[in-house]
C-alpha cells in the first residue's frame, strides 16, 4: 500500500503526520456524547423486542427502546470501558454506554474504527470501578478525511477485516478440534488401553461396555484409600488470609494440574479452621457447585494445597496410580455426572455414596504408568500444535488492529484514492 503525496503535522502526539487535505477536530464538534438510560437487571430478559446495550455490548432484551438508527456506543464503565460497539435499528442504551449522536455527516464504520484506534480505555478514571468521563472524551482530537474517502476506507476495512476474521474463526475451530482430539485420545487410552488388538470382555457395567480382558472392574471404594474434605477459614480474621498456601475452590479447577489458586491462606488458618493441608499429590474433585450442571472438574495437585468444603481430595490405594486415576475420572466425567448426581440438592452436587459405588476398569499398576506416559506424550504433541495456532491467532489479531490504525490515521493510502 502507498502513502499519500503530501502530509502535515496533525498536532496529535500519538498520530504525528496526517494527509495534508485531512482535518483535525475535537470529538465535541463531531458528535454529541450522552450516557444511556438507567435500567435494572430485572428488567432485562434473555429474549425480547429490543436489544439492551451495556458497556460491553448486548446485555439482553427489553420491551422498550431509547434510540433508533445507526450509532456508535462507547463502553463507559468497567475494566473494558472504552470498547466500541455498533448499534442499528431500535435499541435501549443503558447508563453504562455512551451514545455518539452525529453533529456532522460521517461514515459510521470509519468513525467507529477511528475511535477504536484511539484506545479510549487509556483515559479511564482510576476508581474502584474504572470509568470514562464524557467531558474528558469530548476534548480528544480526531483526524477526519473527506466524506467520500471515509466511505472508501470503511468499504476497504469491511472487506479486509472480514477476510482476517474468517481466518481467525478457522483457527479457533482448529483449536476446538485439537481439544476434541485430546478428549478422544484420553477416552481411548483409559477405557481400551494403548495396545491394539488385545482381547476384550463384557464389563457387565452399562457405562463401560467392553474392556480389555485382563483389566479388573472395581468400585471406587476399593481403589480409593481415603476421601478428605476441606473448609473455609473465617474471612473475618485477616491473620488467616493472604498467606503462601494455595486455598483451592471450584473457581480454580479449570486447570488439570494445580500449581496456584486465586486465594492463599496462612499456616495459622490451617491450624484453627476445618480446612486440610495436602502435601503429597491427590486427585481433587468438585462435589458441590453449579458447574456440575455440565462439567465434572478433576485436577491433581502438583504443590501442597488446601481445599474448601466444595471439593474432595482422593488418595488412591497402592495398586492405583494417582495420575492414572486422574485421567480415568476425566475420561469418565460425563458418566460420573450422569450416575452420581445428588437428587433434590439445592446446589448441584455429587452424591459421594453413589460415587464410591461407581464402577470403573483398571489395568495393572505397570500398565497404568504406561498409559499415563502415553497420554502425557500425546497431549504434549497436541499442545505444541495448539501453541502454534494460538500464536497465529494472536498475530492475526495484531495485524487486524495495525491495518485499521494505518488506514484510519492516513499513514497509508488505500488503492483507488
Amino acid at each position: 500500500m502507498k502513502r499519500y503525496d503530501r502530509y502535515k503535522d496533525s498536532g496529535i502526539e500519538w498520530i504525528g503526520e496526517i494527509p495534508e487535505h485531512w482535518e483535525v477536530k475535537r470529538l465535541k464538534y463531531v458528535v454529541e456524547m450522552n450516557s444511556g438510560n438507567g435500567i435494572t437487571s430485572e428488567m432485562i430478559k434473555e429474549e425480547g423486542d429490543f436489544p439492551v446495550f451495556g458497556g460491553n455490548g448486548i446485555r439482553g432484551y427489553y420491551s422498550h427502546y431509547t434510540h433508533e438508527g445507526s450509532f456508535i456506543l462507547i463502553g463507559r464503565q468497567g475494566a473494558l470501558c472504552g470498547n466500541i460497539n455498533y448499534s442499528n435499528g431500535k435499541f435501549w442504551a443503558s447508563e453504562h454506554a455512551i451514545v455518539c449522536t452525529p453533529k456532522i455527516e460521517y461514515n459510521v464504520k470509519w468513525f467507529g474504527e477511528s475511535l477504536r484506534t484511539m484506545n479510549l480505555n487509556q483515559y479511564s478514571v482510576s476508581a474502584a470501578q474504572p470509568g470514562l468521563s464524557v467531558e474528558n472524551l469530548k476534548v480528544l482530537q480526531i483526524p477526519i478525511p473527506p466524506l467520500p474517502e471515509q466511505h472508501a476506507i470503511a468499504a476497504y476495512l469491511d472487506r479486509k477485516t472480514a477476510e482476517i476474521d474468517a481466518l481467525i474463526v478457522d483457527k479457533k475451530r482448529l483449536l476446538e478440534l485439537y481439544e476434541e482430539e485430546k478428549t478422544a485420545l484420553i477416552n481411548q487410552a483409559v477405557t481400551k488401553g494403548i495396545t491394539p488388538g488385545v482381547p476384550m470382555k463384557d464389563s457387565g457395567v452399562e457405562w463401560l461396555g467392553e474392556v480389555p480382558e485382563h483389566w479388573e472392574v472395581k468400585k471406587m471404594k476399593y481403589v480409593i484409600e481415603s476421601v478428605t474434605g476441606g473448609g473455609t477459614p473465617s474471612t473475618l480474621n485477616p491473620l488467616y488470609w493472604d498467606g503462601t498456601i494455595p486455598w483451592v475452590s471450584a473457581k480454580d479447577m479449570k486447570q488439570d494440574f494445580l500449581f496456584f489458586s486465586e486465594d492463599y491462606i496462612t499456616k495459622l488458618a490451617i491450624i484453627e479452621s476445618s480446612t486440610n493441608y495436602f502435601e503429597d499429590e491427590r486427585v481433587i474433585i468438585v462435589v458441590r457447585s453449579g458447574i456440575l450442571k455440565h462439567t465434572f472438574p478433576v485436577a491433581i495437585n502438583k504443590v501442597p494445597i488446601t481445599i474448601n468444603q466444595d471439593l474432595k481430595a482422593l488418595k488412591p490405594a497402592e495398586a492405583v496410580s494417582c495420575e492414572f486415576l486422574f485421567w480415568k475420572l476425566k475420561g469418565h466425567s460425563q458418566d460420573v455426572l450422569t450416575y452420581c448426581n445428588k437428587m433434590g440438592a439445592t446446589v448441584d452436587s455429587i452424591e459421594m455414596q453413589f460415587f464410591m459405588d461407581f464402577s470403573l476398569s483398571f489395568p495393572s499398576l505397570v500398565e497404568q504408568h504406561q498409559i499415563v506416559r502415553h497420554i502425557e506424550s500425546e497431549n504434549a504433541r497436541i499442545d505444541a500444535k495448539k501453541a502454534k495456532t494460538e500464536k497465529l491467532i494472536e498475530l492475526l489479531v495484531e495485524y487486524r488492529a495495525a491495518l485499521i490504525s494505518e488506514v484510519v490515521t492516513g499513514n497509508v493510502r488505500i488503492v483507488g484514492l
